[in-house]
C-alpha cells in the first residue's frame, strides 16, 4: 500500500515563531545603527556650524585688534575677558590718519569684550561678545561657552569663552563655543586661538 504524502505542507508554528524572532532582532539592530547615525550626523552637524561661527567671528576680532593702537592698549589689564583699545582715524579731516605733525591720529576708545552687563539688551549676558564703539554695540559672537574655570585653566582666569592675553608684542585671542545639538546629547566644544600683532 502506498501511502500520499501531502507536497503542501506549510510552516509549523515553532519554525514561524524563530523566524518571526529573528526578524525582530535584525530590525532592532537596523533601528540602533539608524538612531546612532543620525546622532552622528547631528554631532557633526554642530560640530561645523559651531567652527565655521568661531572661524567668523575670530576674524572679526583679528581684523578689529590688527587696527588697534598698541599704545592705547592697557598691558598690564591683561589677560581678561575683554580689551579696551583705540584705532587710527582721521579726526582732524585732512584724510589720512595722521595729523600734520606726523603723529597717529586716534578715535574714541572702543571695548571688545564678553557682555557680561547686557549693553544689547538681549538677556544672553556671558554667551556672546560685544563690540562697543561711539554709543553703538556690534555682537561679534554667540553661543561662548559660559562656563567659569580657574586660574590654571587652559584658557585663562575668567571666562573660557573669550580670552585675551599678551603673548609676546601681541595678543593672544582665544574663543570657546559649546553646542548640544539635541536635548540629552553631549556638547560639542568648539576652540580657536590666534596671535594678533596690534599696530605700533
Amino acid at each position: 500500500m502506498v501511502r500520499k504524502t501531502d507536497s503542501c505542507a506549510g510552516f509549523t508554528l515553532i519554525e514561524t515563531m524563530v523566524s518571526v524572532g529573528v526578524m525582530a532582532l535584525v530590525m532592532g539592530a537596523l533601528y540602533v545603527l539608524t538612531v546612532s547615525l543620525t546622532q552622528t550626523a547631528k554631532m557633526q552637524d554642530a560640530k561645523a556650524t559651531g567652527q565655521d561661527e568661531v572661524r567668523n567671528a575670530m576674524l572679526r576680532i583679528v581684523r578689529e585688534l590688527r587696527g588697534a593702537s598698541g599704545q592705547s592698549i592697557a598691558w598690564n589689564q591683561l589677560p581678561a575677558s575683554h580689551i579696551w583699545y583705540r584705532v587710527a582715524e582721521d579726526t582732524d579731516g585732512n584724510g589720512t590718519a595722521v595729523d600734520q605733525g606726523c603723529n597717529l591720529e586716534l578715535g574714541p576708545f572702543r571695548v571688545l569684550g564678553v557682555d557680561f552687563d547686557d549693553v544689547n539688551n538681549d538677556d544672553l549676558y556671558a554667551s556672546q561678545v560685544v563690540l562697543g564703539a561711539r554709543n553703538s554695540t556690534q555682537v561679534i559672537a554667540n553661543g561662548l561657552s559660559t562656563e567659569i574655570v580657574d586660574a590654571n585653566s587652559e584658557i585663562g582666569r575668567g571666562t573660557d569663552g573669550f580670552w585675551i592675553e599678551q603673548w609676546g608684542a601681541g595678543l593672544r585671542v582665544t574663543l570657546r563655543a559649546r553646542r548640544r545639538p539635541e536635548p540629552n546629547t553631549p556638547e560639542v566644544v568648539v576652540t580657536l586661538t590666534e596671535v594678533v600683532n596690534p599696530r605700533n
